[in-house]
């Protein structure tokens, strides 16, 4: 298979997608120069400057490939199976089940490195316009005097995002955190910069389970779910980090809740 790889346009990713990289993620039957294509793809979407920026653009592309094979995949189990679902037998439901969870788990895997992706991609953007502000109009005496009576804008502070899925397995109640602590504390240190709060979006596709009832859901989502936000300071969320890897689910301050910085009244 390696002699069939062609060169990227971009070198720096040569390492990367070709030898054993791309012979990990191409299977035998499928087409290398598709895989390359795609990766093309994402490196002109977002123009990494940096190894730390590759590789998250390389692991987005390569989720986007094995979502797209078990998107295949369950299409042609879909295929042999007879037309009548009635007709169906016990073997039948168990090869749709299975390749249905294998869809699941790659379109999970693809949420979260598109999720780092963004969220890093939005980091630099904004270290760039830090360092590079637009100029400011040329003044005029009717500019100088609206300046004098308007409020200054609030700054827009940085901000990183989780998103938490909350679901229930029998009796067994499953979180999922995307990115991971660990990815966001990596994703963190790697741009240098402290943010000013952390978003957190938890989703409970089965309902609020009672572990989650500090998250104080309306009348309805207890049983029917939701969405709940837990808007932290950077201090705040590595405080939780000890506890949530112990427990595996998100934890509460204890501290009443953040209102969201947009707020003109925000007393954060």
């Amino acid at each position: 298979m390696a002699q069939d790889l062609e060169l990227s346009a971009d070198p720096s990713l040569n390492r990367l997608i070709h030898g054993g990289r791309s012979q990990k993620v191409v299977l035998p039957g499928e087409k290398v120069h598709e895989w390359l294509n795609l990766v093309d793809i994402y490196r002109e979407e977002y123009d990494p400057q940096s190894d730390f920026f590759t590789e998250l653009v390389i692991a987005a592309a390569e989720a986007h490939w094995i979502l797209k094979r078990n998107q295949k995949n369950l299409h042609k189990v879909q295929c042999g199976l007879p037309e009548d679902p009635c007709a169906w037998t016990p073997e039948h439901h168990h090869q749709i089940a299975l390749f249905n969870r294998y869809l699941t788990t790659a379109e999970r895997s693809f949420a979260r490195a598109s999720a780092m992706l963004r969220s890093f991609q939005k980091d630099l953007l904004r270290k760039e316009q830090l360092k590079n502000p637009p100029a400011p109009p040329a003044e005029t005496p009717k500019t100088v005097k609206s300046a004098k009576q308007t409020k200054p804008a609030k700054p827009e502070p940085l901000i990183y995002e989780q998103w938490i899925e909350v679901q229930r397995n029998g009796n067994e109640v499953v979180t999922e955190f995307i990115p991971s602590n660990d990815e966001l504390e990596q994703m963190i240190d790697a741009a240098g910069r402290k943010p000013d709060l952390i978003y957190r979006r938890l989703f409970f596709p089965d309902g609020v389970p009672e572990l989650y009832g500090w998250t104080r859901p309306r009348i309805g989502q207890a049983e029917l779910g939701g969405l709940a936000v837990q808007r932290l300071t950077l201090d705040e969320w590595r405080n939780l980090l000890e506890k949530e890897r112990l427990t595996g689910h998100v934890e509460s301050t204890g501290l009443p809740g953040r209102r969201d910085w947009r707020d003109d009244d925000d007393p954060a």
